[in-house]
Parts: C-alpha cells; sequence; structure tokens
C-alpha cells in the first residue's frame, strides 16, 4: 500500500508543475535594421585584412559611431562627428548587408556585412567596393572590420 500511495503522490505532484515556457518567435523587429542600430556606438577596433586575412592596420581615427535617422556619422573623441554615410541595413539577408551613401545621392561608397552580438556590433566593410564579402570568418583582402559597443 506505501508503494502505491508514495507512487500516486509523486504523480500528483507531477500534474501540478508548471510546463515550460513555450520559445519566442523571433520579432520582425529582432532583424538587424538602420533603425534598430540607432544609438551611440563605442569603437572597440578597426582592423583593416590584407591577403589571406591577415591582419595588417590597426586604425585608431574614430572613437565614436552615431547611427541616427539612418544615417552613420564617424565621430571623434570630443563626440563631433566627422564624416555622414546614409546607411541601408538588409537584415533579412545571411549575413545581414549594410550600404553606405553620402547624403543625397544614390551612388554606394561602401558596401559589407553586418552582425550583431548583444551589445556588440561587427562590419565587415570595403571603401568603394563592388564584391560583398560571404561572411565574417574569412575577410577578403583590403576589408576593414569595425567592433563595436553600444553605449548605454
Amino acid at each position: 500500500m506505501r508503494p502505491a500511495m508514495a507512487a500516486l503522490v509523486l504523480l500528483g505532484v507531477m500534474a501540478f508543475a508548471p510546463a515550460p515556457l513555450p520559445r519566442r518567435a523571433p520579432l520582425k523587429g529582432d532583424a538587424l535594421s538602420a533603425r534598430s542600430l540607432a544609438g551611440e556606438w563605442k569603437v572597440e577596433s578597426l582592423w583593416r585584412y590584407g591577403p589571406n586575412g591577415t591582419i595588417t592596420t590597426r586604425i585608431n581615427a574614430w572613437k565614436y559611431i552615431r547611427i541616427e535617422d539612418g544615417r552613420w556619422s564617424f565621430c571623434r573623441e570630443d563626440g563631433k562627428p566627422g564624416t555622414t554615410y546614409e546607411i541601408d541595413v538588409d537584415g533579412g539577408k545571411k549575413p545581414a548587408t549594410i550600404n553606405f551613401r553620402r547624403p543625397g545621392e544614390q551612388t554606394v561608397w561602401m558596401i559589407g556585412i553586418v552582425r550583431r552580438r548583444g551589445d556588440s556590433l561587427e562590419v565587415l566593410y570595403l571603401p568603394r567596393g563592388t564584391a560583398r564579402p560571404a561572411d565574417f570568418e574569412n575577410p577578403p583582402e583590403n576589408f576593414y572590420l569595425f567592433t563595436l559597443t553600444r553605449n548605454r
């Protein structure tokens, strides 16, 4: 009788255990876009790649990137913007793509790919390029890699 009662109690407890929460389906707003990237980003690093994916140059010209109203501004340490570009981000592609245009122009000046990892953002791009990289693992020669963290 005792084993039967213990089994009954155990089944009763399990019957009222909470079910696991359903996984949240990715929202459309989770995709990368110029709007989802809006804010100020600290430049952690900016590297230029040479042949065979070797890093040839570390660039220290920019301290911050400010993204607002679909515009990407390179900012110096004092926070003043330098060069500004209009950006188009297509988060529906894998990897997400980014194009940079001078304000008011249709010509694309820089092309690249972009990915977000928590509060970090990586942008692999080529000034005046025509061939977009396929991934972040094999950076083509003359491409630049920004690693940014969102300022709070």
